[in-house]
């Protein structure tokens, strides 16, 4: 190069590349399917995430250096071909080839970028916020085996749309059923690729069918906020990504059926996040060097849904949509870590909670909580400790110090009506063995905290002045 390059120019660099059209459903690869009379067919289609979108073409495949992207595509005419952005033109050249150029895509990571080739059909509706809806399938399916995530994709579309006040930013939400493909679904900006078995729905298919279908389906949708409108700085705040979408798709299913209750199907994830969580620990938030497919997880799905749902229970319904919003708003088109999600969620509450202090304890530790209640007649023991296994690597006297959120009943005649005072979160170690103590007085209850008994004297005093409680003694009532 002859010249220096100045500050802030554009340059356009032309790199000769040969990329490989592989089989494994990994980067761009080929899956096949057969038809009514047993001839196969093929799809080429893509899987970049976490980082194999240096497979099919030069980049700097990290998920914080985020490009618009270009795209045209030569096919045979029997095929179509797809992009994340609708199809500008089609130009025909010889030997029965087409060229297809595609409108320039928003700024998103490359492990987003999607493609596909490969002889198959679609239909498409409008949802009512003005997105243009199409589910392509295969030809040995049938049209109307696409009804049903048709008719869910368009209403969970429109419903976060409205939830989050964040508008889809895209024209269109292409969702395509692939013969193989690594995951149950990939939510690529634009064009979701999915197992066949999660889009297409013959009409006799039982309950336990559609409803697994629409969870996939509500889970990718809620992609294209979290993951996709923000997206992670790096895979270390996967859960960022996995753990959010994996809260929201039950307000998506939910919306979409209201008699699938967010509370009843909450608790598969729940059930998911312990057993992971004491068989093969790890914390949620931990560094990752190289990304691979380990580290999507059921810790980084179900515990980090079942987090956001525990966060959602102390802020309160409408200081954490609010939060959520300003968290959308603020970040859109970029990347973030965990704890910009902890400070616009803290803002968004009237009672000075420090999220980001509180939840680095879950965040940073392995295992979840076992609270263990013991009455003794009037008195009420409460301990907590980690949950394990005997083969399990954390040890029983390892602290763990995620906190307990009480609820105090001040008087049983308001206990009556429902109405409860609560005491904010404050940490308690399990190493000091009994934690808290209530004791009853007539209607009134009694709680004292005697960390003092097994740890530092100066705990109970501590613990008054970092939470600010002036109001109570040592003894609170």
């Amino acid at each position: 190069m002859e010249d220096a390059i100045p500050k802030d120019a554009e340059i356009l660099i032309t790199i000769v590349f040969d990329g490989i059209l592989g089989i494994n459903g990994d980067g761009f690869y080929l899956s096949e399917f057969f038809t009514s009379n047993k001839s196969s067919r093929y799809l080429a289609s893509t899987q970049f995430e976490p980082a194999s979108a240096r497979k099919a073409f030069p980049c700097f495949d990290e998920p914080a250096l985020k490009a618009n992207f270009s795209m045209s595509i030569v096919r045979e005419k029997k095929h179509i071909s797809l992009f994340n952005m609708p199809r500008v033109h089609s130009i025909p050249r010889k030997n029965n080839l087409v060229l297809d150029t595609f409108q320039q895509s928003v700024k998103m990571s490359t492990y987003l970028v999607a493609f596909a080739v490969g002889e198959y059909k679609g239909k498409s509706k409008l949802t009512k916020s003005g997105v243009n809806m199409t589910v392509y399938y295969d030809r040995t399916s049938l049209m109307e085996t696409v009804d049903f995530s048709l008719d869910a994709g368009g209403i969970i579309l429109d419903y976060f749309n409205t939830l989050f006040e964040v508008s889809y930013p895209l024209p269109n939400l292409d969702m395509i059923a692939v013969p193989y493909h690594i995951a149950a679904a990939m939510e690529n900006w634009g064009l979701i690729t999915y197992r066949k078995p999660y889009l297409v729905i013959p009409i006799n298919s039982g309950y336990g069918r559609k409803y697994r279908a629409a969870s996939v389906i509500a889970h990718e949708i809620a992609h294209q906020w979290f993951g996709n409108i923000v997206t992670m700085l790096w895979w270390d705040d996967l859960w960022l990504n996995e753990g959010v979408a994996s809260f929201m798709q039950y307000l998506g299913l939910q919306a979409f059926d209201n008699e699938w209750s967010m509370e009843n199907f909450f608790t598969e994830k729940i059930n998911s996040m312990m057993s992971e969580d004491f068989t093969n620990s790890r914390a949620l938030n931990q560094p990752v060097a190289v990304p691979d497919f380990s580290i999507f997880n059921g810790v980084t799905y179900a515990k980090g849904a079942s987090i956001v749902r525990m966060v959602r229970g102390l802020l309160g319904e409408k200081a954490f949509m609010n939060g959520i919003k300003t968290y959308l708003n603020q970040n859109k088109y970029s990347n973030v870590v965990s704890d910009d999600l902890w400070q616009a969620l803290s803002n968004s509450s009237d009672d000075g909670i420090d999220l980001k202090a509180v939840m680095s304890i879950w965040m940073g530790e392995r295992a979840y909580p076992l609270v263990t209640v013991r009455r003794n007649n009037s008195e009420i023991q409460i301990s907590q400790e980690p949950f394990i296994l005997k083969n399990n690597t954390i040890s029983r006297t390892t602290p763990i110090t995620k906190p307990l959120n009480m609820s105090v009943v001040k008087d049983l005649l308001n206990y009556m009506e429902k109405e409860t005072d609560f005491l904010p979160w404050f940490s308690a170690s399990h190493s000091f063995g009994i934690l808290i103590k209530l004791r009853l007085k007539d209607t009134k209850p009694e709680v004292k905290v005697l960390m003092g008994i097994y740890g530092e004297s100066d705990q109970e005093d501590k613990f008054k002045s970092e939470r600010q409680f002036p109001k109570y003694s040592k003894t609170f009532h």
